[in-house]
């Protein structure tokens, strides 16, 4: 019905991209549409023959099994990175 059901923010770098905001309207999660996006970015980041992908994720999010279900792996574990939030990154590293 022509309305937006996701959206995602990609910062490109000079060799590598931060995927920085990815959202899917609730009634609509679970349908592949994420991993669309992912998968859409990845495409992206080859083409521009970048290195590696990486976001970071709140803890309270709990988006580790779906990062990690599309090969990204965990970077690092921050404490108290915003807001009394603990935060993940996660990367995933592009073959040449």
């Amino acid at each position: 019905n022509n309305r937006y059901v996701g959206a995602m923010g990609l910062k490109f770098q000079e060799q590598d991209c931060e995927l920085n905001s990815l959202v899917i309207v609730e009634e609509f999660q679970r349908r592949g549409l994420g991993f669309k996006l992912i998968k859409f970015t990845e495409y992206l980041a080859r083409e521009k023959n970048l290195d590696k992908i990486w976001c970071y994720s709140l803890e309270l999010y709990n988006a580790g099994d779906f990062y990690k279900k599309h090969g990204w792996e965990q970077e690092k574990f921050i404490k108290d990175f915003w807001d009394g939030q603990n935060c993940y990154i996660y990367y995933k590293e592009m073959k040449k």
